[in-house]
């Protein structure tokens, strides 16, 4: 697991070569080894990989500390019905979002958000990732238990990115796709599932409740995802 494999676009690119690999060696496994059994593979399911371990600027890399997960479905499960075969990375916040000031989040006055910056919370992230020690502190210094509502939009903001097939969705604007109903966001993007779809309406939707919309309108969707 230690060879390195570049690629040159997303993360998603990434999946796509390790998909074919790793679904065929899992099936030949079982093919091997329960030619005697009633117990027969009918579908198999890969998660695998983390930016954090696996991305390194343009290169991504297999190091023994990838994360793997394979979902192993039996009999007639899986037979008869479509299931989203797209492989999915171990979801994480979208990196763009992550990297916001405070002050995108909806509510937060310049001057809460220059005591933040005193203490060193100077991101969407950093205020999702204090303590509820901290908090208490922020409380006494703005004498006020809004902290709570700012630190609560901020966990909200770093919801996961969802992980997507490349489509024509992904150079279309914020609120253009919020406001795509279901069937035409498939027609658009013809590789999404239903379930893709739901996935980017509660994710846009999300953001757009707690993040102010002047930051969000020139946005694609392509810049929230980790790609």
């Amino acid at each position: 697991m230690a060879e390195t494999i570049k690629v040159t676009d997303s993360i998603r690119d990434f999946s796509k070569l390790l998909y074919a690999e790793t679904v065929s060696s899992v099936e030949q496994i079982f093919d091997e080894n329960s030619a005697y059994s009633d117990l027969k593979l009918s579908g198999v399911r890969v998660c695998c990989g983390t930016e954090s371990i696996n991305h390194n600027h343009s290169q991504y890399f297999l190091p023994e500390t990838t994360p793997w997960l394979v979902e192993l479905y039996f009999g007639l499960q899986m037979l008869g019905e479509r299931k989203d075969e797209s492989i999915l990375f171990l979801s994480e916040p979208s990196s763009c979002v992550a990297a916001w000031p405070c002050d995108v989040l909806q509510g937060i006055e310049k001057k809460w958000v220059a005591t933040l910056a005193l203490s060193g919370v100077n991101s969407v992230a950093r205020l999702a990732a204090i303590s509820h020690e901290q908090l208490l502190v922020f409380k006494q210094q703005f004498r006020s238990n809004r902290v709570f509502e700012f630190y609560r939009k901020a966990q909200i903001a770093l919801q996961p990115s969802p992980f997507l097939p490349v489509t024509a969705l992904d150079s279309m604007k914020f609120f253009e796709i919020l406001s795509l109903s279901t069937e035409r966001m498939l027609s658009i993007a013809p590789a999404l599932t239903t379930r893709d779809v739901l996935n980017i309406t509660a994710f846009l939707g999300g953001l757009a409740a707690v993040i102010k919309d002047r930051y969000l309108k020139p946005k694609t969707l392509r810049e929230f995802l980790n790609s």
